[in-house]
């Protein structure tokens, strides 16, 4: 780990304190952040991606962070990237949040998308302990964006991501299917 990485855990630990992953009841940082930065780091990842995988929500997550704050303690190349990896809510409850996520994931620069891959890999980790309902809406909208990213130039990187996360979701589509089946009866 880098000086500079060590800086942004300690920041994104710090930032994240007392924030708890919706499913396991774990600590967010610990159970999401972490796992993100090492699927990066293990991915090469340079320092710019290793830092934006832990610093990804913390705009998003935590008030009062902005990107002013990250420009100035980790620099202009970070501080872009996590820009870049940060939903603007004005346009998501515009769009609905698969179309915004496969517009923004389609026009990301290569690095900000190669964090963003990683961060939706991990999430997906979670469907089997997420709720029949989420579970459904989260496997739909990956495939949706999973589908439509393909029409963006990607790098050899991006598609073994993406390929990762299509068999993943190949893995657990018996039971989305049982799912689906089971909503379609009780109507």
């Amino acid at each position: 780990m880098t000086k500079l990485e060590k800086k942004a855990f300690e920041f994104a630990k710090k930032a994240h304190e007392g924030i708890i992953r919706k499913f396991s009841g774990q600590p967010y940082f610990d159970e999401h952040v972490l796992k993100v930065y090492e699927t990066v780091k293990d991915d090469d990842g340079d320092e710019s991606e290793r830092c934006a995988a832990l610093l990804h929500d913390t705009v998003e997550d935590v008030e009062p962070i902005t990107h002013e704050i990250l420009e100035a303690e980790f620099g202009k190349e970070i501080s872009n990237i996590v820009r870049e990896l940060t939903s603007d809510d004005k346009k998501l409850e515009e769009m609905g949040k698969g179309p915004y996520l496969l517009d923004k994931m389609s026009h990301m620069s290569d690095k900000a998308l190669n964090v963003k891959l990683r961060d939706r890999w991990c999430n997906i980790q979670d469907l089997p302990t997420a709720s029949p309902k989420f579970k459904k809406k989260y496997y739909d909208e990956t495939r949706f964006i999973m589908n439509g990213i393909t029409k963006r130039d990607l790098t050899p990187k991006h598609i073994k991501i993406i390929n990762e996360i299509n068999s993943f979701l190949d893995n657990i589509s018996e039971s989305v299917k049982y799912i689906k089946s089971f909503t379609d009866f009780k109507k």
